[in-house]
């Protein structure tokens, strides 16, 4: 199907880079590549589990995960699709900050996100 329709695979690349930048735009460490996952941690994992539940009753679906590789808090992740909006990925990002994860992670300094205080549990050392 991707090689039928070229603008999915576009549309799938536009999608992931919006949401990746949106996540290093509140300081959380995330790869220029065009899989369309991310991942991130907050400082423990009840506030990973408090965002997760916050997110999930305002119709914003992400997930909880504790796959191999996320340490034992575990992480967030969100997977978006080619089929998604600009604007649906935008919700979400303003929805991080509105459960608060920008000032639970100690990423905003005078109100404003602090660049590079986030982490990705894959990220590579």
């Amino acid at each position: 199907m991707l090689m039928s329709k070229p603008e999915l695979r576009q549309g799938l690349g536009d999608n992931a880079c919006q949401l990746k930048s949106g996540l290093r735009a509140m300081g959380f460490d995330q790869d220029d590549s065009p899989i369309p996952i991310a991942a991130w941690t907050l400082k423990t994992a009840e506030e990973m589990d408090r965002v997760h539940c916050e997110l999930m009753n305002r119709g914003i679906a992400i997930q909880r995960t504790h796959c191999v590789g996320t340490g034992v808090n575990g992480a967030l992740s969100a997977v978006v699709f080619a089929d998604h909006k600009p604007e649906q990925i935008t919700r979400m990002l303003e929805g991080f900050e509105e459960a608060g994860v920008m000032r639970s992670h100690g990423v905003l300094v005078n109100g404003r996100p602090r660049y590079g205080a986030g982490t990705s549990p894959f990220a590579v050392e």
